[in-house]
């Protein structure tokens, strides 16, 4: 028995150490993405030397075709840029080949996420979303729904992405237009967005604020309601979480992703057993599964499995990503606070 708590001993400092290290060189998560499209074609992101805007789309939406529009316009027919179309949702395969169909002046490679795997690896809740990535895999935007500035933000994101204006000129530009004539989905998109990047910074209170704000105007929107559940669950609120999830339509985010939330609260609410059965579903599907490998390991160690849990503690180490890696080092974790 001591051996193995030894072993799961080893393995915590290992990781802890590992996150250390990590902090000191970590600048933002770098992104990695290989996929293939309806012809077959393989998809690598990043691209060498050329920026990657990842459109994802759902072919039933009249704001994707505004979005695909608006790409035509703002993506410059020179090959400095890579634009890849991402349809998400059940049947996906058969509504990209339909989406390219109908969309035939389309001319970029359009991938299927039947599974919700290439938009929870991207966090996205909400559609259409487009994500700007660097040639070095460093993200550079993050344009949730479709806001009136989305084709003034678009380009200042691909300008910042190839080098061609620093971060204070881009926050300049994305802070200086005209949002007041967005309908309620839109500021709600926006509200998200700003959420997300006040959580990157450790905000937890002005996150919620700003989510709460969202809210009034889309109670059922997805993207906000998850994101809530986590602000609820970094701020000791876990019965709260949960209340926020069984609000969730099970069929409009990763199911991954709702598990691992659902595990968090359980957990912090001492309630092991059911937070074992959350955990195999987190797992699934899932394309950044450190958190729930390291949340099964507390469950492990909970149990007395040492060697089980020592495992997963490995795991969770091993498919860490880096920006991760900075926060958990910061003090400010993205798994929440969930000792056993």
């Amino acid at each position: 028995m001591k051996t193995l708590q030894s072993t799961v001993g080893v393995c915590i400092f290992l990781l802890f150490t590992a996150v250390c290290m990590g902090a000191e060189n970590a600048k933002s998560p770098r992104i990695s993405f290989t996929g293939t499209d309806i012809t077959g074609g393989k998809i690598t992101v990043p691209a060498n030397n050329r920026v990657t805007v990842l459109a994802f789309l759902r072919a039933d939406q009249p704001q994707s075709r505004e979005a695909l529009a608006a790409l035509k316009n703002a993506v410059p027919d020179d090959s400095t840029a890579q634009v890849i179309v991402i349809v998400s949702g059940q049947s996906a395969t058969d509504q990209a080949k339909a989406f390219a169909a109908k969309n035939s002046g389309c001319p970029w490679p359009v991938v299927p996420d039947p599974d919700f795997s290439a938009s929870g690896k991207f966090s996205v809740h909400v559609w259409p979303t487009t994500v700007i990535v660097r040639p070095d895999g460093q993200q550079a935007g993050h344009l949730a729904g479709m806001p009136n500035s989305y084709a003034v933000d678009l380009q200042a994101y691909l300008e910042s992405a190839a080098g061609k204006i620093d971060d204070a000129s881009l926050q300049h530009r994305l802070n200086n237009h005209d949002v007041v004539h967005d309908d309620a989905a839109q500021m709600a998109g926006r509200q998200l967005q700003v959420a997300r990047r006040l959580l990157e910074t450790g905000d937890v209170s002005q996150a919620q604020k700003q989510l709460q704000a969202g809210l009034k105007l889309q109670p059922q929107h997805p993207g906000l309601l998850l994101c809530m559940a986590e602000v609820l669950l970094l701020n000791n609120q876990p019965k709260d979480a949960q209340a926020i999830l069984d609000k969730l339509d099970p069929a409009s985010a990763p199911s991954w992703q709702v598990h691992l939330l659902r595990a968090r609260a359980f957990i912090a609410l001492k309630q092991w057993p059911e937070a074992k059965a959350e955990l195999p579903q987190a797992l699934k599907l899932n394309p950044s599964p450190s958190e729930a490998h390291y949340l099964l390991g507390l469950v492990c160690e909970y149990e007395k499995d040492f060697a089980t849990a020592a495992n997963h503690y490995r795991l969770a180490f091993e498919t860490t990503p880096q920006g991760a890696v900075s926060k958990l080092a910061a003090g400010n974790s993205p798994w929440g606070k969930s000792p056993p």
